[in-house]
């Protein structure tokens, strides 16, 4: 049985004894929904499976739910976080950035054209 992993920003998950863990999926076994909970796939003594945690589908072992709980309390967190730059919006920030970079443009044009002025009238 091959072992699940799951990347998360270029690492690899893991519970609290180091078993890498995985998504499950709602496809392996029809009318058991895994995709939303993790496992590693260890043999463990699991009170209504089939001696595994998943891969697929069905209950977690201890150390599973414990990063299911961690997991979901990250992301509760995170989701109050209000980002001072939302990456859905950068259409806006980036003609932002362009019209204010056309407006440094003309100030400095305008700088060097006061200056030719100036020191052509002064020769």
């Amino acid at each position: 049985m091959r072992r699940p992993k799951e990347e998360v920003s270029g690492k690899i998950s893991v519970n609290d004894e180091g078993n890498a863990v995985a998504r499950g999926n709602d496809t392996d076994y029809p009318g058991y929904k895994g995709s939303d909970k993790y496992y590693c796939g260890q043999k463990r003594a699991i009170v209504g499976s089939d001696g595994r945690c998943g891969p697929s589908a069905g209950p977690q072992c201890a150390s599973c739910l414990r990063f299911q709980k961690k997991t979901r309390v990250n992301a509760a967190e995170e989701a109050r976080l209000v980002p001072l730059y939302n990456p859905t919006q950068s259409d806006t920030w980036t003609h932002g950035v362009a019209i204010m970079a056309g407006i440094i443009a003309i100030g400095v044009f305008v700088v060097i054209v006061v200056v030719q002025l100036v020191s052509s009238s002064t020769a």
